[in-house]
């Protein structure tokens, strides 16, 4: 991988990051709503988006690490 793929690599992984954290801001007051609440249904359909973001991003943090 040449230095402008890893730099655009680097873009997408702190975009994604950003995302998460923008995902998660939002979201603080539903999630905790829900345990109290003890809706985990809901709980589960929000967290399997948040965690499919964190997988891709540790899968392109370590691409960028073993290039």
């Amino acid at each position: 991988m040449n230095i402008k793929e890893k730099e655009k690599l680097n873009e997408v992984i702190n975009e994604l990051s950003e995302a998460i954290d923008q995902y998660e801001s939002l979201n603080e007051t539903w999630f905790t709503s829900c345990l109290e609440d003890k809706e985990y249904d809901l709980l589960i359909g929000a967290l399997i988006p948040l965690a499919s973001m964190q997988r891709a991003n540790e899968k392109l943090q370590q691409l960028w690490v073993n290039q």
